[in-house]
């Protein structure tokens, strides 16, 4: 489907994906036991350090097709994986109070914006 990270289109076909069992949002979406998580760890840790992997590049597939996809979903962990050494953790971005940018907008909250895009592709 379609995708992107880092100026890259179609991910499929340059990426390893990983089914993790859950039944999601639409079918009463639980918490990962912790089991399948340590599985999850030692898979991930192995494929990057085979492949010598940056942290960047260990995302989810709301990551590279926000509003297509929304797994693995909010109740994730990714602090776990990121404190095993795999993954990249980025902190929520805090809620704030007023109009949120809009097209055609600009000024220094859109560069700003723009500048932390750049990072990620």
């Amino acid at each position: 489907g379609r995708s992107s990270w880092f100026g890259r289109t179609d991910i499929n076909s340059c990426s390893v994906g990983i089914e993790i069992v859950n039944p999601g949002h639409t079918l009463g979406y639980k918490a990962f036991p912790r089991r399948q998580i340590g599985a999850v760890i030692d898979l991930c840790a192995g494929i990057v350090g085979r492949y010598s992997i940056p942290a960047a590049r260990v995302l989810a597939h709301s990551d590279v097709a926000p509003g297509r996809k929304i797994d693995p979903g909010e109740k994730f962990p990714w602090k776990a994986l990121f404190a095993a050494g795999v993954g990249h953790l980025v902190p929520a971005a805090p809620i704030r109070a007023g109009a949120a940018l809009k097209a055609g907008d600009t000024g220094s909250d859109v560069e700003a914006l723009q500048s932390m895009l750049a990072l990620y592709g």
